[in-house]
């Protein structure tokens, strides 16, 4: 809630009240002291009983009071020069009322004097605001659409990468099986080339047998 008040009335009141020497003058008055009159010392002597020696006179420090409300004017009028430099105010206005935010209703109201203009800029500033929250609105409707979209690519992002690794691994076992395979293709070899040997020496042992009967039957004859 932002609240902006005309105050040209009550900062002329106050520039009357703070900043005028009359005001000060009149104050001192009223604690005893006029003007830059300074009480001359009291006189103790005059009263019977007392000594000179030990008595201390009482001076009222008027000129401690007086530089004191010269340094307060001073200031008032520099904050004065300060607040004419940087304030601005309302001309017409007694109060402005200005609510925003998405939680608060976006009203524009004036409760001074006010004319058909202000009536139409609070309407243009209110359908200013209704739109504002509508895109407001809208775009954190996009932004949870994109978050979950987001959500969606790492979870792909996941899926992917389990895969890579399970593809590694599937390489490296297509590898071993080639090597198997290569095992096997050694070990066949290996094996018909010993079955072969066999049956050359199977037939030539059959050869030496007949060669052995042939012979034999000849001597025999």
């Amino acid at each position: 809630m932002v609240r902006i008040y005309n105050s040209k009335p009550a900062l002329q009141t106050w520039r009357e009240k703070k900043s005028s020497p009359e005001k000060a003058s009149r104050s001192l008055e009223q604690g005893g002291i006029k003007g830059n009159e300074i009480p001359e010392t009291t006189d103790c002597t005059a009263k019977e009983g007392i000594n000179p020696g030990n008595a201390t006179p009482r001076i009222p420090d008027a000129n401690r009071a007086i530089s004191y409300v010269q340094e307060e004017i001073t200031r008032l009028q520099v904050e004065d020069k300060k607040l004419q430099k940087t304030e601005s105010f309302l001309e017409g206005m007694r109060g402005v009322f200005l609510s925003l935010g998405e939680e608060a209703d976006a009203v524009v109201s004036d409760s001074g004097q006010s004319d058909a203009a202000n009536t139409v800029d609070s309407i243009r500033i209110s359908n200013s605001l209704r739109q504002l929250n509508t895109a407001i609105s809208r775009i954190s409707r996009q932004r949870n659409n994109l978050e979950s979209r987001v959500n969606s690519l790492k979870q792909t992002l996941e899926y992917l990468s389990v895969a890579q690794e399970n593809l590694a691994t599937s390489e490296s076992l297509s590898g071993n099986a080639a090597h198997v395979r290569e095992s096997l293709s050694a070990v066949k070899y290996q094996l018909r080339q010993e079955n072969f040997m066999a049956v050359v020496a199977k037939n030539n042992l059959q050869q030496q047998r007949v060669l052995g009967l042939l012979y034999d039957s000849k001597e025999k004859i």
